[in-house]
């Protein structure tokens, strides 16, 4: 609104927490050093507070921005939780799938992530927002975790940030522990008088194209604005968006004392709430007040209260009045917008949950007619072909058929074919991990009845919530097509292969388990379904009811041996197998 009244690019006094707009106080500075020097020396737990607006946040997403490659992160922001979900929430973060998994293995899954990581010589961060509100149960849980370690050094370093009450959480006798493994703490202050000034005048640098135009907050106001706003830059930022408000609505560029006063004035009876409106008459409220704020304009008017320009300030007070109503109706219109999109993707979440479900009462037909299941079998497709020719010949010495196809659509091509989308056909989905998600859903929303393995030389976080979140059974890390002829990535290939075969043999075994079970079931089989007219079924019963036999025991093919000795053959660890 403001903006190109004053020639700014951006609004500079925003409250999201964008590090680009950071104003390094001394409060900030020494802060920002403690959270560097915590994630570089390897401490176990480091802790920094603050009142509410204080900058915690901006903070930590500008240590975050300056971390080193070599640092996988996970951030938790929601610490309204049980420990259990505190650990999932991690896990998904660090991009390890945590679904239906207890409390014990998903500690197991984030020990083997951390170790693995640390064979590779990276670290693990945690970095714990709001921290305040977690429970002393999961707080204690949280200390657990560092646990976690080698001879040398901790497999995981978490870093706690929350309101001042998180100080006195720590401090209190159940959180002896914890409080003796925060190595670092720091408490962040608010801003002094000169500070204020200096963080306004910062901000303002970062978005003024034209030094004429610009806003200007003179010296003599800025104990004004440190005194309503308690030197919090939050609060600040809240003052000074409402003072440029004020100056575009009186045409002003110099944002004076009156301004000031009249915005203070403001920001106190929003914080005390606003004084009750006068007794209204019952048949018309809004009435009542219009007549008595044209009695009250009535008055000034007759004593010249208003002085010269009444009739221009209030032209302009109803514009910017019109100005916040279309801000108010866009908004609207912005959540409407979202509720519609979130609507019609739960009313896609149902067509799938439906078609997997016909796809399960399918193969349990086939199971009660003795149909035998097809055989395991990968569909391959990867942008590399030199990567996808290997994979392909390991998959096939190792006992499973494999069709590799030169292409995404042959691949979905191929799986169209009668009998490939099948219980036991397997699709594995390589190339630039940008387009991963969009690959992985065009199978899932085909074939949903099919796992999907997602290949990716981009061991990114973001990479592996993207390909579970659009429904991947599982996510294995590859070399890049250009690094296979160098030694260490061929380590990373051999791993590939062995993790790759190891996946298919265990998912086999449950095939086998789950099919077999229901394949060699004791007693008469059900008859199908008739329909009762009433939308319901019903199975046959009684005298008259046809007799049927059991279907004779699946004769499942037991790929497991022949998966297991060829991971073994290629370097990774044996599986046991299932009797």
């Amino acid at each position: 609104m403001y903006t190109s009244f004053f020639a700014l690019t951006d609004k500079p006094f925003n409250l999201t927490p964008d590090p680009d707009f950071l104003y390094l106080s001394r409060g900030h500075q020494e802060a920002l050093a403690h959270l560097t020097y915590g994630v570089e020396s390897r401490s176990g737990f480091v802790m920094v507070t603050g009142d509410v607006g204080a900058g915690k946040t901006t903070l930590l997403r500008t240590l975050i921005r300056g971390l080193p490659t070599g640092v996988v992160l996970s951030q938790v922001t929601n610490t309204r939780v049980s420990y259990r979900e505190l650990l999932a929430l991690i896990l998904e973060d660090f991009g390890v799938n945590p679904r239906g998994q207890d409390k014990t293995a998903l500690l197991s899954l984030l020990n083997e992530f951390l170790i693995e990581r640390c064979r590779e010589g990276r670290s693990a961060v945690l970095v714990v927002d709001e921290a305040q509100n977690l429970s002393v149960p999961t707080l204690e849980g949280l200390r657990m975790l560092s646990n976690l370690e080698t001879e040398k050094q901790k497999l995981l370093h978490v870093i706690l940030a929350g309101q001042p009450g998180l100080r006195t959480l720590i401090d209190s006798p159940p959180l002896e522990q914890l409080r003796q493994r925060i190595t670092v703490r720091y408490h962040l202050g608010p801003l002094t008088p000169g500070e204020v000034g200096e963080y306004i005048r910062h901000r303002l640098q970062k978005v003024v194209s034209d030094e004429a135009r610009a806003p200007v907050f003179p010296d003599e106001v800025i104990p004004r604005i440190h005194e309503a706003t308690g030197g919090l830059p939050r609060l600040v930022n809240v003052f000074c968006d409402a003072a440029l408000l004020y100056g575009y609505v009186e045409e002003v560029r110099v944002l004076d004392g009156a301004i000031v006063d009249e915005v203070a004035a403001q920001m106190a009876r929003d914080q005390r709430g606003q004084e009750p409106l006068p007794p209204a008459e019952p048949e018309s409220p809004m009435a009542a007040r219009i007549s008595l704020l044209e009695t009250r304009l009535e008055a000034l008017l007759a004593s010249g209260g208003l002085g010269a320009g009444a009739e221009a300030r209030l032209e302009a007070r109803e514009r910017a009045t019109a100005a916040r109503e279309r801000e108010s109706r866009r908004r609207l219109a912005a959540v409407e917008e979202r509720e519609a999109e979130l609507n019609q993707r739960l009313g896609v979440m149902r067509e799938e949950w439906k078609k997997r479900v016909r796809h399960l009462e399918a193969a349990r037909r086939d199971l009660a007619e003795g149909v035998r299941f097809p055989g395991l079998k990968v569909y391959l497709y990867d942008g590399a072909p030199r990567l996808q020719a290997s994979l392909r010949d390991a998959l096939e010495a190792g006992g499973i058929p494999t069709e590799a196809t030169g292409d995404f659509p042959s691949l979905l091509a191929a799986l169209r074919e009668p009998g490939a989308g099948g219980w036991f056909g397997v699709a594995v989905i390589g190339g630039d991990h940008g387009d991963c998600e969009a690959r992985v859903a065009a199978v899932i929303t085909e074939f949903p009845h099919v796992p999907t393995v997602v290949l990716s030389d981009a061991d990114l976080s973001a990479v592996r919530r993207r390909a579970f979140g659009a429904g991947a059974s599982w996510f294995l890390e590859k070399p890049g097509e250009e690094a296979l002829s160098l030694g260490n990535q061929r380590e990373v290939l051999e791993q590939l292969k062995g993790d790759l075969l190891r996946y298919l043999a265990g998912l086999h075994r449950q095939y086998r388990a789950f099919f077999g079970t229901l394949g060699a079931a004791p007693g008469p089989a059900p008859a199908p379904p008739q329909e009762t007219g009433d939308g319901s079924d019903r199975f046959p019963q009684g005298p008259g009811a046809p007799e049927h036999r059991p279907p004779p025991p699946m004769d499942l093919p037991d790929l497991t041996g022949q998966v297991i000795g060829r991971a073994a053959h290629d370097g990774a660890a044996a599986v046991p197998q299932t009797p």
